[in-house]
């Protein structure tokens, strides 16, 4: 095999440049060869040495294991100038050492933007029955989707989430705001939170009503996507007393 390392052996090897078969016995002080061909040179920008290493599997019982690694030479990988080209495939696609959204390239693409939806309404399973005046345990958990992590989220400056009820699956409708929480501090992509559950009243009349997570309520987090805030967690009934 020959290999860009990072080092003088086969441990710092970032790419595999060629990889080779010898299928019949060698005789004592004989030789063999590969033909050169052009190949992808797909490794970050950086200086690496370019090594040969023979019998990689060890299948040969040689009498000398230590010399099956030859150092070439150095080779220099400079950036390619293209942009990242596709944010979403997890390749660093022009070999800058920066993948997706951690490139400069991929600025202001929606998907490298922070992207906050409620994932869940935990408590009191629904739907679910009570009576006016009565009480339901309510939390919720949200996640950062998005490739983005926010930015500017403090004490100051919090992301607000309500828990509601509605007459219909609108905010519109809403009838009752059940809890109210806040995020202080920046969501990496991919992470989430939760506030823990607690009793709440009910105190709306009689009816069936949708319970409703809104997150970033007051927008104050900049997201690619903006119409995916409220989820719909089930169906509450209120009876009379």
């Amino acid at each position: 095999m020959i290999h860009l390392s990072t080092s003088g052996d086969a441990d710092g090897s970032v790419a595999i440049l060629v990889a080779g078969t010898r299928s019949t016995d060698l005789g004592a002080g004989v030789s063999s060869f590969l033909s050169p061909d052009a190949v992808v040179i797909a490794a970050p920008a950086g200086v690496y040495q370019l090594i040969l290493q023979v019998d990689a599997l060890g299948n040969v019982d040689e009498d000398d294991e230590g010399d099956n690694i030859l150092v070439a030479g150095e080779v220099t990988v400079t950036p390619s100038g293209d942009p990242e080209g596709d944010c979403t495939d997890g390749v660093d696609d022009d070999f800058d050492g920066l993948v997706d959204c951690a490139d400069d390239d991929c600025a202001g693409i929606p998907y490298c933007d922070p992207d906050i939806v409620g994932v869940e309404v935990t408590g009191t399973s629904l739907p679910t029955v009570v009576s006016q005046g009565g009480t339901v345990s309510l939390g919720y958990g949200y996640a950062n989707m998005g490739g983005g992590t926010t930015t500017g989220l403090s004490p100051g400056q919090p992301m607000v989430n309500h828990v509601l009820l509605s007459s219909s699956t609108s905010l519109l409708d809403a009838v009752q705001t059940l809890r109210v929480g806040e995020r202080t501090s920046d969501i990496d992509a991919g992470d989430d939170g939760f506030l823990s559950p607690i009793d709440v009243t009910v105190s709306v009349s009689a009816g069936t009503y949708q319970v409703l997570l809104n997150v970033d309520v007051t927008d104050v987090v900049d997201e690619g996507d903006e119409s995916n805030n409220v989820l719909v967690a089930g169906s509450l009934t209120v009876t009379a007393l």
